[in-house]
């Protein structure tokens, strides 16, 4: 106690005889004592009832802290001259308005940083384990995020959770709603507020922009895909940039059915150049064309007895017209360069159509024959009656 008592006094002595004056604190000094202005530490006034606690060597400023009456306000600086007046704006606490600023000297938000010669580190969270930046509000339904501002002060990004509906949104501008993952359905939305769907995209920029693009780097192998599967199973899709066409492949890779209650292809007139019409002397041509095309049963290579039951029924595709014939690559994904004899679709329509259009005419003139002999048929059955009698 005596000791703690003769301390205390001691303070109390330093503080009575030091008051209004200057206290030096530094090197080859081994106690507390009264100085003159102008030493390395010193703790005063300034004009305008301002507190100041400077770092000093010699004459040079080093650092410092200094409280001011107007605005009320605590500044903490490192020197940059020896001026002792310039360099208290590197952390400034406004006690006025609770706010704390670093790098400016007016913080206008709770928190206000101010970022000199575009630095890319001016915030650094760091730590051994998962170091978080955390953004918690006091209420259940409130909402945390980040805005970005313009130099004239327009919002011109925003990334918030919405406590409301617990979503988290990305929006540019106006546009809140650019990006939304919904934490209750997982489901991810592209320009709408309420995705549907794990992936719900809303179009509202025009025809010219796709919903969805998936673009394969120039120099890499392959065609760009979708694969669309469950417990392994299922089929993907292809861009083929080889063909301008979908390939439509198995997860495992090889080609896959189309299951649809409609396939279109265009044939508006309007698309097409170059027209040379058919007419009846050319049917025989094409009839000519069927009637050498190989038909067969088979199942592909990748199926077997249990997976299809039935084999189908088609045509050996070698031995179809060359109207008719395109290569495909063996891999749906065009990642090797072997390729395969397949036939285009909408073209084979065609050629059934033209060979139905034979047949037709054919028949036609069969008709006609018919006609003809039946007349004749019946000219004889007359005069054979006549005889008859």
């Amino acid at each position: 106690m005596k000791k703690i008592f003769y301390s205390l006094s001691f303070l109390l002595l330093i503080v009575a005889t030091s008051y209004a004056q200057n206290v030096l604190i530094g090197p080859g000094y081994s106690q507390v004592q009264n100085t003159t202005s102008g030493q390395p530490l010193s703790i005063g006034m300034r004009s305008g009832s301002t507190g100041y606690f400077d770092f000093k060597r010699g004459s040079s400023y080093s650092a410092g802290v200094v409280n001011t009456n107007s605005p009320k306000q605590l500044k903490i600086g490192i020197a940059s001259s020896n001026s002792g007046v310039d360099y208290y704006n590197d952390i400034v606490i406004d006690s006025t308005n609770r706010r704390i600023g670093f790098g400016t000297n007016n913080p206008t938000n709770r928190w206000h940083y101010y970022s000199v010669g575009g630095s890319s580190d001016d915030i650094l969270v760091e730590g051994d384990d998962y170091p978080f930046l955390i953004l918690k509000s006091k209420l259940g339904a409130a909402n945390e995020g980040i805005l970005f501002k313009s130099s004239n002060d327009n919002n011109i990004g925003i990334f918030y959770h919405s406590g409301v509906d617990k979503t988290m949104r990305w929006g540019f501008g106006g546009f809140t709603n650019d990006v939304v993952i919904d934490s209750t359905t997982r489901n991810v939305g592209l320009g709408i507020s309420t995705p549907s769907s794990k992936l719900h995209t809303y179009n509202n920029r025009g025809t010219s922009n796709a919903n969805l693009r998936v673009e394969q780097q120039d120099a890499i192998g392959g065609f760009a895909g979708i694969v669309l599967e469950k417990g392994g199973n299922g089929a993907a899709l292809y861009g083929n940039s080889t063909s301008n066409s979908i390939n439509v492949a198995s997860v495992g890779g090889s080609f896959a059915a189309i299951n649809a209650s409609a396939f279109n292809v265009s044939s508006d007139i309007a698309a097409k150049k170059e027209i040379d019409y058919l007419g009846n002397e050319d049917y025989e041509e094409y009839i000519t064309q069927i009637r050498n095309i190989k038909s067969a049963t088979y199942r592909y290579n990748w199926e077997n007895a249990r997976t299809r039951t039935t084999p189908h029924i088609g045509f050996i595709a070698q031995s179809l017209p060359s109207a008719v014939i395109t290569e495909m690559s063996v891999a749906p994904d065009g990642s090797n360069n072997d390729k395969h004899v397949g036939y285009n679709l909408s073209d084979m329509a065609g050629l059934t159509m033209m060979g139905i259009k034979a047949v037709d005419a054919r028949t036609l003139k069969l008709d006609e024959t018919i006609k003809a002999q039946q007349a004749q048929i019946d000219i004889l059955v007359k005069e054979i009656e006549k005889l008859k009698k």
